[in-house]
């Protein structure tokens, strides 16, 4: 009986730390637990695992997440689509030409995705780090 209760704990154990790590795995970027990742105008689509581990279909609308900045996407603005041409995804790097401030220049704009969108349980959502950041730009 005491064996039996002695593994019936460790089992218990086992199983959290798995759900744990799972759990973490899941929240930290999206590349590693997404497959069919695609881009439709402003919206990241994927099929993400979940805790289960299995995958389901999501999206989150950058739109609400990316800003333009004077030509240079920038996190927690929103409404970079607008003034965007010629976005396109290469894996998880998003890039696009946005207009500057002035509107004379198109200056190209390169943002790795993976840096704040996360797959939270099975869902794409964004995970805007205090302060924001700039993407790299030509």
């Amino acid at each position: 009986m005491k064996t039996l209760f002695i593994k019936l704990i460790l089992a218990s154990i086992y199983l959290s730390l798995c759900v744990l790590s799972l759990r973490i795995n899941i929240t930290r970027g999206f590349k590693g637990n997404c497959n069919e990742i695609e881009l439709n105008k402003s919206v990241l689509s994927a099929k993400c695992q979940n805790l289960k581990g299995d995958y389901a279909s999501t999206s989150v609308n950058l739109n609400k997440c990316i800003g333009n900045r004077d030509g240079v996407m920038f996190a927690g603005w929103t409404d970079f689509y607008g003034t965007s041409r010629n976005c396109k995804l290469d894996k998880t790097i998003l890039s696009c030409e946005l207009k500057d401030a002035k509107g004379y220049r198109w200056p190209k704009s390169y943002f790795d995705l993976n840096d704040f969108v996360a797959n939270e349980y099975g869902k794409l959502e964004c995970k805007i780090r205090w302060g924001g950041f700039y993407a790299t730009t030509d």
